[in-house]
């Protein structure tokens, strides 16, 4: 269980993480800072989300998974949005997934999952972050089309990995999303089914939980 705390668009190799601890034959890994791991056989990941997707990538074999955190700063190296300088290794997680599996782009299978749809909100006109907001907008424009800006100024995770996995060589064909929207969707009775940021919990440390397990 890598924390995603800083963003850094970095799969974790096993030796990285350290035991956080053991209950009835279960043992917890963690203590590293990563958006995402390889997840051996037998072994699942868990990460906390408030609205920022997690995608899950294996090979046709089902020999090699992983699973990565992949909220906007995860996608994009804000520096070089602000900036045009690049910060880290990997301009987006989903680069690094690739990188990781070193399994050729179109043996792999992608699916995205428990993230915020239509409302991510970037406002140009934002009292502080409205320039870095327009940059990012323009990119995302400029990059993945005018489909992954909905609204005008709302920007969609779900289509901007889509974009970027297939960049790195994942077949459209083999992409694909779950149907949740942590910001919008409501179960019966009205009340909100997911934990979302930018919809305001009303506890703000609730997070939704994934697990992804590599049975095969």
């Amino acid at each position: 269980m890598p924390n995603p705390g800083r963003f850094n668009a970095e799969i974790a190799p096993q030796d990285m993480f350290e035991i956080e601890h053991r209950h009835n034959g279960v043992t917890v890994m963690g203590k590293c800072f990563a958006d995402g791991a390889l997840i051996p056989k037998g072994e699942a990941y868990a990460i906390t989300n408030a609205d920022c997707p997690t995608l899950v990538v294996w090979n046709h074999q089902y020999t090699h998974l992983v699973a990565a955190h992949a909220g906007r700063d995860c996608l994009f190296d804000r520096e070089y949005i602000s900036r045009g300088v690049r910060t880290r290794a990997h301009m987006s997680v989903v680069d690094a997934v690739i990188e990781r599996l070193n399994i050729p782009a179109k043996a792999l299978s992608m699916h995205i999952v428990c993230g915020i749809r239509r409302n991510f909100s970037h406002s140009r006109s934002h009292e502080i972050y409205g320039e870095f907001n327009a940059n990012l907008l323009d990119f995302c424009e400029t990059e993945y089309g005018s489909e992954s800006v909905l609204d005008g100024d709302c920007i969609d995770l779900y289509e901007i990995v889509r974009h970027q996995a297939i960049e790195n060589g994942i077949y459209e064909e083999n992409i694909t999303m779950d149907t949740i929207d942590t910001f919008n969707q409501r179960d019966d009775s009205g009340n909100s089914k997911w934990a979302s940021t930018c919809r305001g919990t009303p506890n703000r440390t609730a997070r939704n939980l994934v697990i992804v397990e590599h049975i095969r």
